[in-house]
């Protein structure tokens, strides 16, 4: 599965998991989402794209509270 490249990207160092991440959306937006890992030679990234503008915004304003212990 690949990312749309119309999706908004949304890029960050992942605490929690995939699922708990992808169950946080399911519960909180409506939109088409994709969610995946972005391999860099230091470190993996966690990448989350919305197929909506709008929810990708209220999930980066969200994500220190989604992503933590």
């Amino acid at each position: 599965m690949h990312c749309p490249p119309h999706f908004e990207r949304v890029e960050f160092l992942p605490v929690v998991t995939n699922k708990e991440i992808s169950d946080w959306i399911f519960e909180n937006l409506q939109g088409r989402f994709y969610i995946g890992n972005v391999d860099t030679p230091q470190q993996r990234h966690a990448l989350v794209a919305f197929e909506l503008a709008s929810e990708a915004s209220y999930f980066s304003l969200l994500l220190p509270q989604i992503n933590t212990f």
